[in-house]
């Protein structure tokens, strides 16, 4: 069943600020970085993102979502990997502020 792959973890984190707040990395747009908080899942699922460099304190960059299987492409470690959506919303991510953007 595909059901029984769904992570149980929330998306968003209530009262933190928008950019600095949670969520899952299929939640990311092309060009976010984040940092990897917590990988969820069945165990063989978990066991596959940690062999690709998905481990907690990581930092990820979103390449690409564009491909026809709904897949989210990232940057970790030098390395492009794809997931299939399902799996990237069992990364929790949380986003890193882009420096150009910020104001004094």
């Amino acid at each position: 069943q595909q059901d029984a792959k769904v992570c149980q973890v929330s998306s968003r984190t209530e009262g933190a600020s928008d950019k600095q707040s949670a969520c899952s990395l299929a939640d990311l747009s092309v060009g976010e970085e984040a940092e990897v908080l917590h990988v969820a899942g069945e165990a063989s699922l978990r066991r596959s993102l940690l062999e690709s460099g998905i481990v907690s304190g990581t930092r990820v960059h979103v390449a690409d979502m564009s491909s026809p299987e709904g897949a989210v492409e990232i940057m970790v470690r030098g390395n492009r990997v794809a997931l299939p959506k399902m799996d990237a919303a069992c990364v929790m991510v949380k986003r890193i502020a882009d420096n150009s953007s910020t104001a004094l």
